[in-house]
């Protein structure tokens, strides 16, 4: 902040020679006259002042017999006075500042963190349903409002935070663990109910009524712990009901169907080797390729953007990058069935990942392949154990002629 201050107000770097220099330093500083950087010379000082110190001390020189030399001019003041014929660079230095303090009112870049489920693409079409574009006003973006949609928009997304940092608007969600839960606000009453048919071989309740027990069967839909809880009077009898929001862990054993078929009849392509590059440049949400695409075959885009930003979260509407073309013809070709089997392979391993990063345990896999004419196809069950529950609204409420 100092040094933005001397360079407002100008300053000059002398040398300080003569009869009495100390004399002169003391003299400036009983009269407030800033000096700083001081250095001791061959035969005097060498320090920097201010401009109006510098010209108010001319009667300090004469009292003790020294002078000054100026070794160099900084500041805003010497700048103006050196540039003062050119008032084109001022109005250019001044236009740039203003468009970028415009530039900085509005949002940039988008940035999500947290996501797994929650894909890019997903995120960028959440943005587009909410009316959040590239290049929106920051304060038209209401946040609060902004969070909550997301919330209820994704049932699995359990906690949403965004803000505002420079021109970037970054949100982190936390993802529920177990898969798609539907839930109603925080805070509220409910049951915990099934989302899948099958066993319940664990159970944990941590508020409500328990409906089932472990080695019981469930269906989708059904109610494993109530949020109704009744209250007993001292004679064992029921007295009234009290509603509560359920919490608990039910792990239910089910059936998971799986099926994936691939023709064996494809396209195949073949790399040429011809490759051809576009510079891109943009402004806002428009682009301009620099250059023309010689390839007349069909080819693929691989498309490389940069924004250009001033600091981390500083971003400017300005993009700069490259296409670059990848040729190839393409060809009529036929799947081995080692080849087939192996591609189903793979999309079957990927299946089971992805469940077991949702929080499902996978206790079986019963798979087989079938080769057919034009196809092959991998069909089968797997059995699985997850917490499969859901909070939802209490719907089903006593007869109120049950109470005595």
């Amino acid at each position: 902040m100092l040094s933005i201050i001397r360079f407002l107000r100008g300053y000059v770097r002398v040398y300080l020679t003569g009869f009495s220099p100390e004399r002169f330093m003391n003299l400036c500083n009983n009269h407030h006259i800033e000096l700083w950087d001081v250095e001791p010379g061959e035969d005097g000082y060498e320090f920097y002042m201010y401009v109006d110190g510098f010209l108010g001390c001319k009667e300090f020189l004469r009292k003790t017999k020294t002078k000054v030399v100026v070794r160099n001019k900084l500041g805003l003041p010497f700048l103006l006075f050196r540039y003062r014929k050119r008032k084109l660079f001022f109005v250019g230095l001044l236009g740039c500042f203003l468009a970028l303090f415009i530039a900085t009112r509005f949002i940039w870049a988008f940035e999500i963190s947290g996501n797994r489920q929650f894909t890019d693409d997903m995120f960028l079409s959440f943005l587009e349903s909410q009316g959040v574009y590239y290049g929106m006003s920051i304060d038209s973006l209401d946040i609060d409002s902004f969070e909550k949609k997301l919330r209820e928009e994704y049932d699995y997304i359990t906690w949403a935070s965004a803000k505002i940092e420079g021109t970037k608007l970054h949100v982190t969600i936390k993802e529920n663990e177990v898969g798609t839960r539907e839930e109603i606000n925080s805070g509220e009453n409910g049951d915990i109910r099934a989302t899948v048919s099958g066993n319940v071989v664990a159970m944990v309740t941590r508020s409500g009524v328990p409906k089932v027990k472990p080695g019981d069967t469930v269906n989708a839909g059904d109610i494993l712990i109530s949020g109704i809880v009744p209250i007993m009077n001292d004679d064992a009898t029921l007295r009234t009901y009290h509603e509560t929001r359920a919490d608990g862990d039910v792990i239910i054993e089910s059936i998971l169907p799986y099926e994936d078929d691939l023709a064996l009849q494809y396209q195949k392509k073949i790399y040429t080797g011809n490759t051809d590059r576009l510079l891109v440049l943009g402004l806002g949400s428009r682009e301009v390729k620099i250059g023309m695409m010689n390839l007349e075959e069909d080819y693929e885009i691989m498309t490389v953007r940069k924004p250009v930003k001033l600091l981390d979260n500083l971003y400017l509407p300005l993009i700069y990058g490259h296409n670059d073309y990848i040729g190839y013809e393409t060809i009529d070709s036929t799947y081995t069935r080692e080849e087939a089997t192996n591609i189903l392979n793979d999309r079957f391993l990927r299946f089971c990942a992805t469940l077991e990063e949702k929080g499902v345990q996978i206790m079986k896999k019963d798979v087989k392949i079938d080769y057919k004419r034009d196809k092959v196809i991998m069909s089968g069950t797997l059995v699985v154990r997850e917490n499969g529950i859901i909070l939802s609204p209490i719907t089903e409420f006593p007869e109120e002629n049950n109470i005595e």
